[in-house]
Formats: structure tokens, sequence, C-alpha cells
């Protein structure tokens, strides 16, 4: 049976840090390519569970739509499309009845996930959203290719805070498990957290040679892994804001299921 390295080498074209998802109960990862598939991995027995296609109306242009699959049959369940660009980054908040949609057409769209509708629109962002992320507590955070981070309140639908401090386009956010810190990769090459409740930069962390594709922290949250265009993966230590070491690999961008993989090889050994 094909392991995940034999497609991975194979098969995959481009990994984008917004394309992949891990299970609550951490058992399968979903991800999505270049190549148009969408692949359900079985993370504990490292063997492909599903492979479906993504149907795009053009061969280079996405649809500028979401679909909702079942996970079981990879059959479409619902299909959301009113977006006008591009679809770049989806996430559920952490009750998972609300799914959060960031677009190259500058918005964020809101989906009902009960009754299967939009929701809200929100809008503030001049350029392309890039990527979208729920705080544990709701809050939602966009990062945009203006420069900027914006924190929004689900309820009202206004932007609590906008934090800036960037000198290029945002490409990844992933906030700490407490919630009280939210890091920002850039395509100028530097991480920055920032903390929740002051809206202040915490840290600025430095030692990449390219733009900050994927930014994950450990389930602890101590460390901060990192994926950039310049190839290494870095564990950073979120306290001293300092890089703990560099991992070589070919392509960077999947980099939660290689931490997955480090942290339980960590906890086989005695």
């Amino acid at each position: 049976m094909q392991d995940f390295k034999q497609w991975y080498q194979s098969s995959i074209k481009l990994l984008y840090s917004n394309y992949w998802f891990l299970t609550s109960e951490e058992s399968t990862l979903a991800l999505g390519s270049d190549d148009k598939f969408v692949c359900l991995w079985n993370v504990k027995q490292n063997n492909k569970k599903l492979n479906w296609m993504v149907i795009r109306t053009s061969s280079t242009l996405a649809d500028n739509s979401i679909c909702l699959r079942d996970v079981k049959t990879g059959y479409q369940k619902v299909k959301f499309d009113l977006h006008s660009d591009s679809v770049q980054s989806v996430c559920f908040s952490p009750d998972c009845t609300t799914l959060a949609s960031g677009s190259y057409d500058n918005s964020i769209l809101l989906w009902d996930m009960k009754k299967r509708q939009l929701k809200a629109k929100f809008e503030g962002h001049n350029k392309k959203i890039q990527t979208v992320c729920f705080c544990p507590d709701g809050t939602l955070v966009s990062g945009s290719l203006d420069n900027s981070i914006h924190l929004w309140d689900l309820k009202t639908g206004q932007q609590k805070a906008k934090l800036e401090g960037h000198t290029n386009g945002i490409l990844s956010v992933c906030f700490s498990t407490d919630g009280t810190t939210v890091a920002s990769g850039s395509c100028d090459k530097f991480i920055r957290l920032w903390d929740i409740m002051t809206r202040k930069k915490k840290a600025k962390l430095e030692g990449n040679k390219g733009g900050i594709n994927s930014i994950c922290f450990s389930p602890d949250g101590s460390t901060l892994v990192s994926g950039s265009v310049d190839k290494p993966i870095c564990l950073w230590n979120v306290r001293t804001a300092q890089k703990k070491t560099n991992l070589m690999v070919i392509v960077v961008l999947f980099i939660q299921y290689v931490f997955l993989l480090t942290v339980q090889q960590k906890h086989r050994e005695p």
C-alpha cells in the first residue's frame, strides 16, 4: 500500500499551508494540492484513506467555491459559491457552527453550518485575503496582502483590532492554544507574535530568508513551527523568541504533519 512519502514524492505538485487540516482526534489528515486532488490520510497507519478530484471551471483558475464533502464517501454535500474570486483559506469556528472563508475578492464570508447559508460578510482589508483562523474563544483573525492582520467580533461583525507592523503581505496566521497569542508569517520574511489583550507586538522572530508560508503552535504553546520558501522548517522557542533548530527538507509547507510525527516519536522514546 502506498504510504505518505511515496505519494508525496510521486504525485504532489504544490501544497499550501491553507490547504491541509488535521482532525481533532489527530487520526485523519486532509490536504489539497495544485494537482487538483484532495487526499485523506490515516495518520496513525500512514496510508491513504480517500482521494477525490476537485472539479474546476478551468485548468488554471479555481471556481471561487467552497465544497463540503462527506469524509467517508468523498461525495459533495453542499457547495458555497458567493465569492467573486479565488478562496484562499477556510476555517471552522471552535463549536463548528460557523465556517469562515477568506478570498482574493478582499472579503471574509461567514457560513451557517446548520442552515447551510451565508450569515455575514466582513469587509475591511483592501487587498487579497490570504489566511483566516479562529481563536479558541471564537474571535476570528485574518491576514491580507495589505500587510495587516484584523481581529473580528463574530457577534457584531465589527473589527475589534488591526495589527500592523509587517512590511509585506501576510501569508499565515495561527492562535496559540490558550488564545493569548497570535502568530503571523509574512512575505517580509519575519514572524511576529502579538498579545491579544494589549494588541501589541510581543516578539519578532528573525532568521528566515524567504516568505513565511505556514506557522503552527505546539499543543503546549511553547514551540512555534514555521515553513518558508527558503526551505527549512524552523522550530522557535516562543518564550525567548529564539530559533531552536532548522529541519532541511525538499518541500516544507506540510509542516504540521512533520511536527506531529516528531511529537509521536518522542512519546514513544523511553
